[in-house]
């Protein structure tokens, strides 16, 4: 696997394979537009028994990877720059060196400054398929004329890999979710996927901490062969938890 981490405007990339003990070799990376990465998922987007690896880049303009076939710490490069400047975001997955961000073709949205592609990023098998699917939080895209109501996008796993066929974005204004989207929001500050009715596909769990003025609320959509459903969301709140107003639900969810 390979991940990225750094700081200032230098990361250092890593490709082969981590133990215990050592690291494989790092091949540093430095810049104007190279600037510190962010966190790392791991799933089997493929169904091949082996798990490739979500590398989150926010506050960057180029995305680095590998050519496809290559292990040598030498071959990173530069495989998209990113319009919009700092503070846009890619998720990059290893899978046949593919880089996925707003502006690629057949994900919903388009790249801007501030949504914070990426900010939040979960994985598991949503359809059952032993595939793995993609969460992605952007808790800051402008939808109309909300400003910071966010949403999630949510890309599948097929047998070559992540996919864009069949994504899918998620948001309040979306049919058969509860509430509507409004100013600073932050809908997909949080997201996980996990099993949590045991049918055998992974559920989502979005949150959005600033809803209602700060009262926090969790959305619970439930996994089908066909996907994520938007029918008989779940939705939690202050009341539902039995918290105080203003407690800011879903600012962490853990696994």
């Amino acid at each position: 696997m390979r991940s990225s981490c750094g700081r200032s405007s230098t990361r250092r990339l890593y490709s082969g394979t981590f133990t215990r003990t050592k690291a494989p070799a790092g091949h540093d990376v430095s810049g104007p537009d190279s600037t510190s990465s962010g966190f790392l998922a791991a799933g089997d987007f493929t169904g091949d028994g082996k798990d490739e690896l979500a590398v989150v880049q926010p506050k960057t303009t180029l995305v680095y990877s590998q050519v496809l076939g290559t292990t040598d710490v030498g071959y990173f490069t530069a495989q998209a720059r990113l319009a919009g400047g700092d503070r846009v975001a890619a998720v990059a997955v290893e899978v046949a060196g593919r880089i996925y961000h707003q502006n690629t073709g057949g994900v919903p949205g388009a790249n801007s400054k501030e949504d914070e592609f990426g900010a939040a990023m979960s994985i598991a098998d949503i359809d059952g398929d032993r595939r793995a699917d993609l969460a992605i939080g952007v808790p800051n895209k402008t939808l109309g004329r909300a400003g910071r109501a966010g949403c999630v996008v949510v890309l599948r796993g097929s047998a070559g890999g992540l996919t864009t066929a069949g994504a899918a974005l998620y948001s309040q204004n979306t049919s058969g979710i509860p509430d509507q989207s409004e100013n600073n929001d932050v809908f997909g500050s949080q997201v996980r996927l996990a099993d949590f009715n045991r049918d055998g596909k992974a559920d989502l769990a979005i949150s959005a901490p600033y809803e209602n003025n700060g009262n926090g609320a969790l959305w619970q959509l439930r996994g089908t062969s066909n996907g994520l459903s938007a029918s008989n969301v779940s939705l939690f709140g202050p009341k539902e938890y039995g918290v105080s107003s203003g407690s800011g639900i879903g600012e962490t969810l853990l696994d």
